[in-house]
């Protein structure tokens, strides 16, 4: 088969790290690779080979041009439901993270493929409508890859092939896809004048799928008018991790993370993820400002988390996601209700300083 590595973007975002940026909203703890290619040969075949990453949860998901959910039959393949290689072990299935194990993944547009996709497969449509986009764009997600990153040779090795003969056929063209997406200037002074953002309480909305998302994931966000030098505080009961969570008959999730988002420029710039070495439910404070050793002196009074506030320009919508992955059936009933349900408020780094811990939130 042909070699086609080239079509992984050299900008793929392989590190996870809370603290560092990321575009597209992405998860700051969860490391990206990303490739795009024109999907209209009825004929072309992608083979992925990989090894399972040792890591909180990995996935392959595509997409029909940029970032648009495409909606189509085996789209996409979480880690729980990959099969190994022959002589390995999918430590995803096994639940011990000790396991190693290599997979292979088909891309493909055969027609059989869609009404009963076989084990390891996502199917394409290769003969998109008029006024459907002809891109397909991929996902390789691995949230809390072990030691903060992915390495290109972590990377699955990527062949090309005739999906009916597996005769070589040649790579398709290589596509790069912007990880920045600027909001147009008139939508962000749109955003910073709207009387709805003028709020300073917090109300988050739930989300399950939509454009560019994590089918695993369910999502609480928030977005207001935040200016510099104000401080956010966001609060939240956490789930139970469990690395089984899919199977667990408890209330539990794989995966929980909070990030702050930029939303002019859609770039997440710093999170707070769960934590292995303290699985168990727990309340979680972040506090969102400047990067002033008073501000972060009072959240570590505070018991909260620290999220520096590096803006670069003076727009001042920001916003908050927090994200349950692959949450048990027992914890779907209770999922961002009650305590679950994030709460947040905006202050003027004078009235954070005066707030006591019990009135955190102007609640008490």
């Amino acid at each position: 088969m042909a070699d086609c590595n080239n079509l992984w973007d050299p900008k793929s975002q392989l590190y996870a790290q809370p603290f560092l940026q990321k575009g597209l909203s992405a998860d700051t703890s969860a490391a990206y690779g990303l490739m795009a290619f024109v999907g209209d040969n009825p004929r072309l075949k992608l083979v992925l080979t990989g090894t399972f990453p040792k890591g909180s949860y990995m996935s392959l998901q595509i997409y029909r041009g940029s970032f648009q959910s495409s909606k189509e039959v085996g789209d996409v393949l979480s880690d729980y439901e990959i099969a190994a290689n022959l002589g390995g072990k999918n430590p995803f299935q096994t639940l011990n993270r000790n396991d190693t194990g290599k997979f292979q993944i088909a891309i493909t547009p055969d027609p059989a493929a869609k009404a009963a996709p076989p084990q390891n497969t996502i199917w394409y449509n290769a003969n998109p409508g008029p006024f459907e986009s002809r891109l397909i764009s991929a996902f390789y997600r691995v949230y809390q890859p072990a030691g903060g990153q992915l390495s290109k040779d972590d990377l699955p090795k990527i062949e090309s092939c005739d999906f009916a003969t597996n005769v070589d056929l040649p790579c398709p063209p290589v596509q790069r896809l912007d990880w920045y997406l600027d909001l147009p200037y008139d939508l962000i002074a749109l955003l910073n004048n709207s009387a709805l953002l003028k709020t300073r309480t917090l109300t988050f909305d739930v989300k399950q799928e939509s454009a560019g998302t994590n089918k695993d994931a369910m999502y609480a966000f928030t977005y207001a008018n935040i200016p510099r030098g104000d401080v956010a505080i966001v609060r939240f009961e956490a789930p139970k991790i469990d690395f089984g969570s899919q199977k667990a008959d408890a209330p539990v999730v794989r995966y929980w993370s909070i990030c702050s988002i930029y939303w002019p420029m859609l770039r997440a710039m710093n999170g707070v993820a769960c934590d292995w070495d303290h699985p168990d439910k727990r309340d979680v404070t972040v506090v969102f400002g400047p990067n002033k050793a008073s501000v972060k002196e009072k959240a570590k009074l505070l018991g909260a988390h620290f999220l520096s506030d590096d803006r670069e320009k003076d727009e001042d919508v920001m916003g908050f996601i927090v994200r349950n992955v692959l949450p048990s059936e027992k914890f779907q009933q209770q999922m961002f209700k009650g305590p679950f349900l994030p709460r947040g408020r905006v202050y003027t780094e004078q009235e954070f300083q005066a707030r006591p811990k019990d009135k955190l939130l102007g609640l008490a």
